[in-house]
């Protein structure tokens, strides 16, 4: 469940409303939460874990709990005001009581070390702290509101933070629901942060054409983390699955004049002056016009999903084939959503295969030399935050093939990176760039697409690791996942589409631990080696991080909610020191 409602001292607790079923019975305080409280508090859904270690909860003293001292009728000297438009019975007060009084979880670290910040900063420092990261402006200026609650003590600096976010969720239309100068800049501070996930961005590095940016986005791997941050229906596990791609939702108060792209040393191109044009010229210099929606641009307010079929290109043309010039080029019908992907979500984006896939225009690919394997190694270090390789040398060795043409086949060493990437890859085995034009010129846009291949379930895979197979872009996409995880648990499994890959990568904790630590070094500047999760001869300070990570990780996988991830990390001894820094005994 999304973590939806950390608002100001108000939503601390259930907002809970009276119940209209006759047959409600509660037996308990999750009950009373359940039926009264989560459809706008869904936090309370969460373990008990979670709610001590987020500070809503002091486990045997409800008199000190946040929660139970915003109940009225609590008689414990607090706000006692909530529900705002009823009131609790007695003995669901009582339950709430009791279940506080019989809670008894430790949130210290395995470990058993005693950690404190170096330097701790006063409550009202980390909100101001935080707020300056998430919005450029300090507490008292984001938002008033929540600094007098924390000056009051009603709320800690953590929940204060998480109510930043709060107040920047979506709308089921994408919207920002609150569209302030405040929610509009965290909204900004977190796309720039996911687009820094990803290494590639320039569509020319990755034999495509600068027209290429007017139409897709770079910048959309980046949208599906935000959307999954800010919008409670959109969890972490949706991020990797799926066909569909997400875009900026942005406002401007002028048309846009110019495009995108920018040619150094050349002025910039009017947009009235260009069209975007497909398929091959009619007379040496007319070419067949579209009307792709062009990239979003102005102030940032919202993401959404792009509308199936929105933008539809009738032909793809070939000018190559296995880099082959082909004369004249020849027009291929295909009908192409070109926002559509092959799947996994993220993973299979039309935008992150185009940017990824290693390959120059026209080349399909055979198994052998030919693949996609900067999008498989990618694919590893962005999500997984592994450098290959990841399987030890004794357990590639039994993949090794002595009668094989290709060298690194014949090499256990090699076989080490190539045993990830290549089975991986051949997810991707059905795709190749084409060209929406096979030239342009003055005045003209062509761009680069993913042209994808219908594969033929008649015809079966004739080897698992071919040197070369002429039809091996027309199979069916199988593939595997041979991976050994951050655990040491070694994976061979069977892969047939980029959603079981998305689901697979979703079984490891390296996908967790890899955006936990991602956001530890946006919010501390500390950044760490997955190795830290290996390794056994660790430093005091690097045993709390990676407790830390390993806490942080263990809430995401469990709840699916980048909130909680940003909640442990502010919470935690070394977001409170001055210089991110603890003191550990």
């Amino acid at each position: 469940m999304k973590f939806t409602s950390i608002f100001l001292f108000l939503l601390l607790i259930c907002s809970c409303e009276k119940s209209y079923f006759s047959n409600y019975n509660p037996k308990n305080a999750k009950d009373v939460f359940q039926e009264k409280c989560v459809s706008c508090h869904s936090y309370l859904e969460k373990s008990d874990q979670y709610l001590v270690q987020m500070e809503y909860v002091k486990a045997g003293v409800p008199e000190k709990s946040i929660l139970y001292r915003f109940l009225k009728n609590s008689h414990t000297n607090g706000p006692e005001n909530m529900p705002p438009k009823d009131s609790l019975s007695k003995k669901e007060i009582e339950m709430i009581k009791s279940w506080i009084l019989n809670l008894n979880l430790s949130t210290q670290s395995s470990s058993k070390i005693l950690v404190n910040a170096n330097n701790p900063l006063t409550e009202l420092e980390l909100f101001n702290r935080c707020s300056l990261q998430l919005t450029n402006y300090t507490g008292i200026e984001s938002n008033p509101k929540i600094y007098e609650n924390l000056k009051l003590k009603n709320i800690t600096s953590t929940q204060a933070c998480l109510q930043i976010l709060e107040n920047s969720h979506l709308s089921i239309k994408g919207m920002l629901k609150n569209k302030n100068t405040f929610s509009k800049q965290t909204l900004l501070t977190f796309q720039k942060v996911h687009n820094n996930w990803f290494n590639e961005w320039n569509f020319f590095v990755a034999m495509s054409t600068w027209g290429t940016f007017e139409i897709l986005d770079p910048g959309s791997m980046g949208y599906f983390f935000t959307k999954s941050l800010l919008d409670k229906e959109f969890t972490f596990r949706d991020i990797f699955k799926g066909k569909r791609s997400f875009e900026g939702i942005r406002e401007s108060k002028v048309e846009p004049e110019f495009l995108l792209y920018k040619f150094k040393n050349e002025k910039r191109y009017k947009i009235k002056d260009y069209r975007f044009v497909y398929g091959l010229s009619e007379n040496g210099k007319e070419y067949k016009t579209w009307n792709p929606k062009r990239v979003p641009t102005g102030e940032l307010i919202g993401v959404k999903a792009i509308p199936v079929k929105r933008d539809v290109v009738k032909i793809l043309v070939n000018s190559k084939d296995n880099q082959k010039e082909i004369k004249p080029a020849v027009e291929q019908i295909v009908n192409k959503d070109i926002h559509l992907g092959l799947g996994g979500g993220v993973l299979g984006s039309e935008v992150y295969i185009n940017l990824n896939l290693g390959q120059e225009l026209g080349r399909s690919m055979d198994g052998g030399r030919i693949q996609p394997r900067i999008w498989a190694k990618s694919v590893i270090k962005e999500f997984l935050c592994r450098d290959l390789p990841v399987v030890p040398i004794t357990k590639s060795e039994i993949f090794v093939n002595l009668n094989s043409n290709l060298p690194f086949r014949k090499n256990k060493s090699c076989m080490s990176c190539h045993i990830t990437m290549d089975p991986m890859s051949y997810l991707v085995r059905n795709v190749e760039q084409s060209l929406s034009a096979d030239a342009g010129g003055d005045g003209m846009i062509h761009s680069t697409h993913l042209k994808f291949y219908q594969s033929n379930t008649s015809l079966k895979n004739a080897d698992k690791f071919p040197d070369k197979d002429e039809l091996f872009h027309l199979r069916p996409a199988h593939g595997k996942f041979i991976y050994q995880d951050i655990r040491g648990n070694f994976i061979n499994k069977n892969i047939k589409t980029l959603d079981d890959l998305g689901s697979a990568l979703l079984e490891t904790d390296d996908v967790y631990l890899c955006t936990a630590k991602k956001y530890l070094n946006f919010l501390t500047g500390i950044n760490v080696n997955m190795n830290l999760f290996i390794d056994k001869n660790l430093t005091k300070q690097e045993l709390y991080i990676r407790n830390l990570l390993e806490e942080a990780g263990r809430v995401l996988k469990k709840n699916g909610d980048l909130t909680d991830v940003i909640g442990v990390i502010l919470n935690s001894e070394i977001y409170r020191g001055k210089d991110f820094s603890v003191n550990i005994q």
